[in-house]
């Protein structure tokens, strides 16, 4: 089981050390995508392969039988 995150555009959370300034973490947020603003770029940018499903077929729920998250890249990665 996998923890999906969800917010309203531009309302996710933004988490931060104790010594970085406030324009270095909205610098930081504006520039990284949430699982929920990953799978809506995997949503428009996933490519059709013969017999696969698409992202866009998929509910979000569902998005982790098929493709797993890089924390790190934040992206969302086909399932191999």
């Amino acid at each position: 089981m996998q923890h999906l995150s969800f917010h309203v555009e531009g309302k996710q959370p933004a988490f931060f050390k104790g010594k970085e300034s406030i324009k270095e973490v909205l610098e930081r947020i504006a520039n990284q995508d949430s699982q929920f603003m990953a799978w809506l770029t995997l949503n428009r940018n996933d490519v059709v392969g013969k017999n696969r499903k698409r992202a866009r077929d998929l509910l979000y729920v569902d998005i982790p039988a098929y493709f797993t998250w890089d924390r790190i890249n934040k992206m969302w990665n086909k399932r191999s």
